[in-house]
């Protein structure tokens, strides 16, 4: 599936989900404006599976679909409703945000819930997130 034209130059051909980026986008910006989610928010991984041959193709074991896409998913607690997402795309540092004493892993927690700052919303992470620098970092901002 192409939702973009080759063709085109403005294109940014680095993205490895350069060809679905528009839908993608589209999608998570849409996903919170038709949902006002209760306080309890969510931040996990989870696998769009695909049997393609794709070089950002993962594989976790522990996960009832083992082989896909992973993807990094802030949501509801309570319903599960999809707020925010990041396709894992392999290894990148070219991010501009980079706040040098987090780190890309707990980056990646501040910018899925940067739009609930300050909003009284309590983020819940398993331990792969859990770090007292981003607890320290979450709590002044």
């Amino acid at each position: 599936m192409h939702c973009v034209d080759d063709r085109d130059c403005t294109v940014d051909k680095t993205d490895k989900i350069y060809k679905n980026r528009p839908v993608f986008d589209c999608l998570i910006e849409k996903f919170p404006l038709y949902y006002y989610p209760e306080c309890e928010l969510s931040l996990g991984e989870g696998m769009i599976p695909t049997k393609n041959s794709l070089s950002f193709k993962q594989y976790i074991k522990d996960k009832p679909i083992g082989w896909g896409i992973k993807t990094f998913i802030l949501c509801e607690s309570k319903t599960g409703y999809i707020l925010n997402a990041s396709v894992y795309t392999g290894k990148s540092v070219s991010d501009t945000s980079f706040v040098e004493e987090l780190g890309v892993t707990r980056l990646l927690v501040v910018r899925l819930s940067q739009p609930y700052h300050r909003l009284n919303y309590c983020l819940f992470t398993d331990r792969f997130y859990t770090f007292v620098t981003l607890a320290q970092y979450m709590l002044k901002n």
